[in-house]
């Protein structure tokens, strides 16, 4: 039998005024996305309205599908396969490295615009190494692949909002996540039109954000909660203010999921989202359970460049999809497919990477320890 937890009310009651973002994003505040209240759910957590089936009222199956679910963010190691323990933080001239290989063929004035500033890839690598640390992302290939996959869907960190046009690559502004329409390249998202999952009230409200493109309500949803857990199990450890730091995330992207694209929530709803991911079990043909820690069992399976097609049968496709949800759209697999190669090498460098790194650390242990 799946495991209960407390979860919300499928019927919620909205409270006070129209929803509106105020002081929390400098400069003026972007439009909000419908005119209802937060709707309020149980321990005081408020959603925006486009969480909503209708006004007050959440969509009841994904309601009783997050009941039905423990999502947590054990550690990666827990997960068994074969794997590497990994040894000290990202660094900005690893991240760099790793980056490199986009660039290969580009002249020089060409690869040196197509990355963020040194302060911004410090700062970058300080978010993945957050989002490690946070959520437990504690071996050599569960970090490989959580990189490779976050280079791969956002051009190398160009921009956290799928939708944000090429204007706004390497600003990481309010503008890119909080634009109206007329700052969303919206020409590309045909595939997502009639997609009630995407398009909320005009707005595109679920469109992929974040480092690894959280897509669909369930996806944004599933993300929220594994964050608010992981917060539960810090603040039982003592570890306040680490919980304090998701519990903001979370509480942000419940009451705008645009905030899913700012870079101080993007890495950390994409670790979420990583650590959510469940396998269905099945017995006699019918689903009985979930399987946790998805994507870190495939990270400690061994990875080839098939499983990186996202759109396709490969791995990667199949445990990155919202359980239950949406499945990518036909019209979409050759959009996705693209990346799958350039994600693959990615992934390639990264462990290169990251183990050159462990190989430093033994050496350095061992000259200690003669």
């Amino acid at each position: 039998m799946l495991p209960k937890r407390r979860f919300y009310a499928p019927v919620l009651q909205s409270r006070g005024n129209a929803f509106h973002v105020g002081e929390e994003t400098p400069g003026k505040p972007p439009p909000p996305f419908g005119q209802h209240a937060p709707v309020q759910m149980a321990e005081d957590e408020a959603w925006h309205s486009v969480y909503e089936i209708r006004p007050g009222q959440v969509d009841k199956s994904l309601a009783s599908n997050l009941v039905t679910k423990s999502l947590t963010a054990k550690k990666s190691s827990a997960y068994g396969g074969p794997h590497t323990l990994a040894v000290g933080e990202l660094t900005k001239e690893e991240l760099r490295s790793i980056l490199s290989i986009s660039k290969e063929g580009q002249d020089t004035a060409a690869a040196s615009a197509a990355e963020p500033d040194d302060a911004l890839l410090g700062s970058f690598a300080q978010r993945f190494n957050e989002s490690f640390r946070l959520m437990q992302l504690d071996t050599v290939e569960a970090q490989a692949l959580f990189i490779a996959h976050s280079l791969g869907e956002t051009g190398g960190l160009a921009k956290f909002t799928e939708a944000a046009k090429d204007e706004y690559k390497w600003k990481y502004d309010d503008a890119a996540s909080f634009g109206d329409d007329g700052k969303l390249d919206t020409s590309g998202l045909t595939r997502y039109d009639g997609n009630k999952k995407i398009k909320v009230g005009d707005k595109y409200a679920f469109l992929g954000r974040g480092t690894v493109q959280v897509t669909f309500k369930r996806g944004y949803m599933e993300s929220i909660v594994t964050l608010d857990n992981r917060a539960a199990e810090l603040e039982a450890e003592g570890s306040t203010a680490d919980a304090q730091t998701l519990r903001d995330a979370a509480a942000a992207i419940r009451q705008d999921p645009r905030k899913a694209g700012l870079p101080e929530y993007a890495f950390l709803v994409s670790a979420a989202f990583y650590k959510s991911r469940q396998s269905e079990v099945y017995k006699g043909g019918k689903p009985v359970g979930l399987k946790e820690g998805w994507m870190d069992r495939v990270a400690h399976s061994g990875l080839g460049e098939k499983d990186f097609d996202v759109a396709g049968d490969g791995r990667l496709g199949k445990a990155l999809q919202p359980i239950g949800g949406s499945k990518i759209n036909p019209g979409e697999a050759g959009h996705v497919r693209v990346r799958a190669k350039l994600k693959f090498r990615y992934y390639e460098k990264a462990l290169e990477v990251l183990r050159a790194r462990l190989q430093r650390a033994d050496a350095a242990a061992a000259a200690a320890n003669p």
